[in-house]
C-alpha cells in the first residue's frame, strides 16, 4: 500500500538538509516510536484494543542520501525488531525540496506490506490503512517539529 504526507519547514533548504542528514539513525527511531504510539491510540479509539498496538521496537535502516540540485532524498526501511511477520514493513523516501529562500518542503512517500498475508491485506484495505496514514502524518509532523527546534535543544536519543 502507498502512503504519502508532506509538511513545510520555515527554514532555508541548506539548513534543513544539514539537520536532516545529521545522523538520522539516532533521531529517526524516537520519532517513529512517537508516531506509532499515536497509531496505537487510534486503534484503541476504534475498538481494536491496545494489544494490537504498533509501538513495538523498530529497526530503521537509512540509505545514502541522493542529492539533486535543490532537493535531497533519504531512503529508509522500517520493520519490527521482533515478530516482523506480524507488523508492516515500510520502504520509504524522506525528501526535502526548496520552496524559496526560507521555506522547505518535507515529503515522505513510501509503500508498506501489510502483515498476515491475504487476511492482513483485506483488513488493511478496510481499516488499517487509515492507521498507517495517521502514523506517517505524525512522523512527518514530528520531523518538521524537530527541524524547527533550535539546534541546542535537540538531544540524541
Amino acid at each position: 500500500m502507498f502512503v504519502r504526507y508532506f509538511g513545510h519547514v520555515d527554514k532555508p533548504w541548506e539548513e534543513v538538509e544539514r539537520r536532516l542528514l545529521a545522523d538520522p539513525s539516532t533521531w529517526m527511531p524516537a520519532l517513529l516510536e512517537e508516531a506509532y504510539e499515536e497509531g496505537d491510540r487510534l486503534l484503541l479509539q476504534i475498538g481494536l484494543g491496545k494489544n494490537l498496538g504498533l509501538s513495538k521496537e523498530a529497526v530503521v535502516s537509512v540509505g545514502r542520501p541522493l542529492h539533486m540540485n535543490d532537493r535531497v532524498v533519504l531512503p529508509a526501511n522500517v520493520e519490527a525488531a521482533t515478530l516482523s511477520g506480524l507488523f508492516p514493513k515500510l520502504t520509504a523516501d524522506l525528501e526535502i525540496a526548496a520552496l524559496g529562500p526560507d521555506r522547505t518542503k518535507l515529503i515522505l512517500s513510501g509503500t508498506y506490506e501489510p502483515p498476515l498475508g491475504l487476511a492482513g491485506a483485506v483488513l488493511d484495505r478496510v481499516l488499517l490503512h487509515h492507521v498507517a496514514e495517521a502514523v506517517v502524518k505524525n512522523f512527518v509532523e514530528g520531523v518538521v517539529e524537530r527541524l524547527l527546534q533550535p539546534v541546542a535543544s535537540q538531544v540524541a536519543d
